[in-house]
């Protein structure tokens, strides 16, 4: 899995250590997440940690190029209370003085020389191709202009084909198409003209749901709970409609890209 280019600010929560923080990979006796790479997010003014491992090994997860409470990112406007019934109430995108600009990382990078519309690369996984359903990404090489659209990934073999030839050596890096000298931290890049992936309605039911963006568990009767393996206590059954603080968690996490790896 891979969190790349997301914002994560002022996600309210109690002062308690996990819950207060931007992001969180935990544990709570299931299966531990595995191989997470969580590149080019800011995270700024949550009431605790911007990213912590609960109850989870570090070691296997990769992070690199967040902007972790590091200073305000400037973005357009964050002023007001969060409303998470609205999309719009804050606007991610960022000022041209933002620290944040041009200055993320390249998400993998090219594998040899060449030149063509088959790119190996060292990790595709950070990549879709639509599966059907979208237009795959559009990506930019390193100190290129030039853009392609991913058409079909070998996740296996670690190539991308595109849809227009490109050229490249090794070592080079790719990524999403960016603006200026680098790919921006964040969810939107500056100067950009469109936004770089579809609007999510917050409004609309989901599966197994009752209200918008509210699941309802069938472990166990309304009001049962159960020990998580951190010890926390976890309630389970028809549980009420989610509060501010959950719903922003939500609208964060609802931006997550899976990283696909070969097994």
């Amino acid at each position: 899995m891979g969190e790349p280019h997301n914002g994560f600010h002022s996600l309210p929560g109690l002062d308690d250590n996990w819950m207060g923080s931007g992001l969180v990979l935990a544990s709570h006796g299931g299966v531990d997440p595995d191989d997470i790479a969580i590149k080019n997010n800011i995270f700024h003014d949550n009431r605790t940690n911007a990213l912590l491992f609960y109850y989870v090994d570090e070691a296997p997860h990769t992070t690199a190029n967040n902007w972790e409470h590091a200073g305000d990112p400037l973005f357009v406007d964050i002023s007001g209370p969060p409303d998470p019934s609205r999309h719009d109430a804050f606007d991610f995108h960022l000022t041209e003085e933002s620290p944040c600009v041009d200055a993320g990382a390249f998400l993998t990078t090219t594998v040899g020389d060449g030149s063509g519309t088959l790119i190996p690369v060292d990790d595709a996984g950070y990549f879709i191709d639509g599966f059907g359903i979208i237009d795959g990404d559009l990506i930019q090489l390193e100190e290129q202009t030039e853009r392609a659209r991913v058409t079909s990934i070998d996740y296996a073999a670690n190539t991308l084909t595109v849809d227009g030839p490109l050229s490249w050596s090794d070592g080079l890096g790719v990524t999403l198409a960016y603006e200026g000298r680098a790919p921006d931290i964040g969810a939107f890049e500056y100067g950009a003209s469109e936004d770089p992936g579809p609007m999510i309605d917050a409004g609309a039911p989901v599966d197994g749901g009752t209200d918008a963006g509210h699941t309802t568990a069938d472990a166990g009767p309304s009001g049962a709970e159960t020990e998580g393996g951190c010890g926390c206590v976890v309630p389970v059954g028809n549980t009420p409609p989610l509060g501010p603080s959950a719903l922003a968690l939500l609208l964060g996490c609802a931006l997550i890209v899976g990283r696909r790896r070969a097994a």
